[in-house]
């Protein structure tokens, strides 16, 4: 073979390892960096304070929920809290002040004043550790994080606190939520077990044990839990990305009467590292004084089955 042919054979056998170098790279790229899209599913870009911000559909449902580029030293992606002094807060909880004259407006989307600005991931530019530049890079709207529960059931207790005579200490619930949203964003549900009694599960042999309903049975208990849970049945599945301060994140039941029962539901940030877990056990607190009252619901979420109504007379009639 003359040295030209063997230099060609030589390069060829190079490239092909090389190649094979960069595609091995590549495979094991952090899925962070081989993502293109922050979310499972995008919606059509948005203005906020004039910059064009993509918009999340749907969230990724294992691993990172929200899915960024790594943090450098000169790009970071997070948070921005404002309700005193602003920061910016980065998915591993660093914080770093951001000069007033960076601080982006207000919102003009979402759910509305300084609430917006945790519907928002912000990316950060730096120069030797200083935030020069806040911009928007994600817009999620309240529906998003919600549809995890749609067409879900919440199985559980109400948990009483100081009831009344002929009011047990807890009762059965179960609530059912659907795949609409109000005009509002609030997922719209029943609440099942409130006037009729209904099988715990779906078992038939033997039958699933009959759990009574929590109203019309008999007089202590129809006061007790009208007075909070009203009379209609109807409930709705809210989330309050910033309820009493930035980054207090809530989930809401909100039942017949208006009044609403709260859990966390996780931040943009936790959102960043992890993902919504429906089946998790939970517990819904009362927003007000939970004394003399039906205080808590506990329990977890679970995919819908149908609804079997009985006839109660015991634990297992």
């Amino acid at each position: 073979m003359s040295l030209r042919a063997t230099r060609a054979v030589c390069g060829a056998v190079v490239a092909g390892i090389s190649t094979l170098v960069l595609s091995a790279a590549a495979a094991h790229l952090p899925a962070a960096a081989a993502t293109a899209k922050p979310c499972r599913e995008m919606g059509p870009s948005i203005v906020i304070n004039g910059t064009t911000t993509p918009v999340c559909r749907a969230l990724y449902a294992t691993g990172a929920a929200i899915r960024f580029p790594n943090d450098g030293p000169t790009t970071r992606y997070g948070a921005l809290n404002t309700l005193t002094e602003a920061t910016f807060v980065d998915r591993s909880g660093k914080q770093v002040p951001v000069k007033p004259a960076l601080v982006p407006k207000t919102p003009n989307v979402g759910v509305g004043g300084l609430k917006s600005y945790a519907q928002i991931i912000y990316r950060a530019t730096l120069n030797k550790g200083k935030i020069t530049k806040v911009a928007p890079a994600l817009f999620v709207p309240v529906t998003v994080p919600l549809q995890a529960y749609k067409q879900q059931a919440f199985i559980g207790e109400a948990n009483n606190l100081s009831a009344g005579e002929g009011v047990p200490a807890t009762d059965f619930v179960r609530m059912d939520f659907s795949t609409t949203f109000n005009a509002d964003g609030a997922l719209m549900g029943r609440f099942t077990n409130l006037t009729k009694s209904v099988r715990r599960d779906q078992m038939t042999e033997p039958p699933a044990p009959c759990m009574a309903a929590l109203l019309g049975l008999d007089q202590p208990r129809n006061d007790w839990y009208s007075a909070v849970l009203g009379t209609s049945g109807a409930i709705r599945l809210v989330w309050d990305p910033a309820m009493h301060a930035p980054q207090d994140s809530e989930l809401v039941i909100y039942v017949g009467s208006g009044i609403g029962y709260m859990t966390h539901s996780p931040t943009l940030l936790e959102l960043m590292s992890s993902h919504i877990k429906p089946s998790a056990q939970m517990q819904f607190t009362i927003h007000g004084n939970p004394i003399g009252t039906v205080a808590w619901f506990s329990g977890s979420f679970q995919p819908k089955f149908p609804v079997v109504e009985c006839t109660y007379t015991s634990m297992f009639g």
